[in-house]
């Protein structure tokens, strides 16, 4: 019999909260025995901030110091968190969040997210959004949401209903 959890993405952003939910992750993995993708994200850097944000270039040079402090740095809590998982791999991708997300559950066939939130309301929810939100309403897979606080909260995917006339 196949398992129901076999793959588990957790999106990094160095917060102590995704690294909260990366030892969450692992333990379970152990449990489950799965493995555990941690995945950060390199998004462009914004020169104007808010729902009118527009992009500056970055220098090559600039952008390959942020990869490779990601790497480092993801290598790091891999290692942290190993001993509690049956495997971890890192992968930093490039873009908008949560597309790149969304892009990594299907990408690896994910069966379950595992992600921090950070519990933002009124208008810093309005003008930066929810990262996790927005997986929530498009990840192909269950979520688990760690909120900072430590409380954990599980959404299913939305199943479309199809009608029989």
């Amino acid at each position: 019999m196949q398992p129901m959890i076999d793959k588990i993405i957790v999106p990094i952003d160095f917060s102590d909260a995704s690294e909260h939910a990366a030892r969450y992750a692992a333990r379970l993995s152990r449990r489950l025995y799965a493995s555990v993708h941690l995945i950060h994200v390199l998004e462009e850097v914004p020169v104007s901030p808010g729902p009118l944000e527009f992009y500056a270039g970055e220098s090559p040079e600039a952008r390959e110091e942020r990869y490779q402090c990601a790497r480092r740095r993801l290598n790091a809590l891999a290692e942290s968190v190993a001993t509690c998982a049956t495997r971890v791999t890192t992968e930093v991708r490039s873009g908008a969040i949560a597309e790149s997300i969304g892009k990594a559950v299907l990408d690896y066939g994910a069966d379950l997210v595992i992600m921090s939130t950070h519990g933002r309301t009124g208008l810093s929810h309005l003008l930066m959004g929810s990262v996790a939100e927005k997986v929530i309403q498009t990840a192909r897979c269950p979520v688990l949401a760690i909120r900072d606080c430590g409380q954990v909260h599980t959404h299913l995917p939305q199943v479309e209903s199809s009608r029989v006339a």
